[in-house]
């Protein structure tokens, strides 16, 4: 089962498939008392209009994991990344764990967003953050895309 996720002018879809959901939970519940994230891969519908997040990449082994913050490495990512471009997939956006709190973003996690959507080099004018928070006993999830210097934030629909 797939987790889906829409703008309220159904202008954005985001579909998030079960085993990365998965996949993102195990991660989350391996630092569960520490901020962690990563990067979330995958393609778009031929009209831009959804995006299929199809596997992610765990926090590299150089990240910085702590109660209230979390900075991703790069060790490894662009390999990875150039690999799954060969497999038809590339960088959408990231990912991160709040932990025991609000899957709400931060101002801290706009900001930062915001500087990836202008980033020329990453090549992902509208970036999507995806923010895990809670904890084994009660998941929250939240996804936002980053356009034109603007916050979309997408509201989690029909499961498909």
């Amino acid at each position: 089962m797939d987790y889906v996720f829409k703008s309220k002018d159904n202008n954005y879809t985001i579909i998030i498939c079960e085993a990365t959901y998965a996949k993102i939970i195990l991660e989350c519940e391996k630092y569960i008392n520490l901020e962690t994230g990563g990067i979330l891969i995958g393609n778009y519908s031929k009209d831009n209009s959804i995006a299929y997040i199809k596997d992610s990449i765990n926090s590299p082994n150089d990240s910085k994991h702590y109660p209230h913050k979390f900075f991703r490495g790069t060790n490894g990512v662009n390999k990875i990344l150039d690999k799954k471009w060969e497999e038809g997939v590339y960088y959408l956006g990231e990912w991160h764990y709040h932990p025991n709190t609000s899957s709400k973003s931060s101002k801290l996690d706009d900001i930062q967003m915001l500087k990836f959507s202008n980033n020329k080099k990453l090549n992902c004018p509208e970036p999507i953050l995806i923010i895990i928070g809670g904890n084994p006993s009660k998941w929250s999830l939240n996804s936002y895309i980053y356009k034109n210097n603007e916050k979309i934030i997408l509201e989690k629909g029909n499961m498909s």
